[in-house]
């Protein structure tokens, strides 16, 4: 079986936390922004329906105001409440827009996201309002070819970075790690050498103290315990 040696473990854990932690930042910014996006989105399409919604109660119904709408990019519906379309801007001549049924339930603005067969994804409004005694939905859509390009872009720069900064982590904690190991390896040898002196195998009676860089540091106390270690040992092998 292989055996994970002391660094691989450390650089191994320290990468997969930083990693976990970039995703999820990652993942949240997205969401964030898809939302921010989304709530613009709507904000327009509620703008573009104001005046709409203003001019249906200033005039009949029968003017058929909605039909004589032709804006680019936008499209909209006058439907009743059992979802059956009275008017229909220009440029929705050629189909519809399937809405789910859930928005005749409701007697508040509603967005929904759909797949139009002519005009691709649209952001939907549904906006219900009240004409003389009767009840009204008027539906308001736009492209979110706009919105899609920048999430998408986003999540391209979000693909890119990731990978690099996990790169650059893996190579910050190669050196941090081992930087950190390095008086580990310095201990290592000196006990060897203490041993061979011990079993008369390293004649020598020199020996160099382990460096003590700081007295805070859990390294440097285990340090000073080695050099009386050391010390203690050479004294008693001569």
């Amino acid at each position: 079986m292989f055996a994970w040696s002391l660094r691989g473990r450390m650089m191994v854990m320290f990468c997969a936390v930083v990693g976990i932690l970039l995703a999820a930042c990652a993942v949240g910014l997205y969401m964030l922004l898809a939302r921010e996006v989304y709530s613009q989105l709507d904000q327009r399409l509620q703008e573009a329906a104001r005046p709409v919604i203003a001019d249906l109660l200033t005039d009949s119904l029968t003017e058929r105001d909605v039909d004589q709408l032709d804006i680019p990019g936008e499209y909209f519906e006058l439907l009743d409440y059992s979802g059956h379309v009275l008017q229909r801007s220009h440029n929705l001549q050629m189909g519809t827009l399937h809405l789910t049924r859930s928005i005749f339930r409701s007697h508040q603005t509603s967005f929904q996201t759909i797949d139009h067969a002519r005009e691709g994804r649209l952001r939907v409004a549904a906006i219900p309002f009240q004409f003389t005694k009767n009840s009204f939905v008027l539906t308001v859509a736009v492209s979110t070819r706009e919105a899609d390009h920048i999430l998408a872009s986003v999540r391209g720069i979000i693909l890119l970075i990731l990978p690099l900064s996990l790169a650059l982590t893996a190579s910050v904690s190669a050196w941090y790690v081992g930087k950190s190991l390095a008086p580990i390896a310095i201990f290592t040898r000196h006990a060897e050498h203490m041993a061979e002196r011990a079993s008369g195998l390293y004649q020598s009676n020199l020996w160099q103290p382990l460096p003590v860089k700081s007295p805070r540091d859990e390294l440097s106390r285990l340090a000073e315990t080695f050099n009386q270690l050391f010390e203690r040992v050479s004294s008693s092998v001569g």
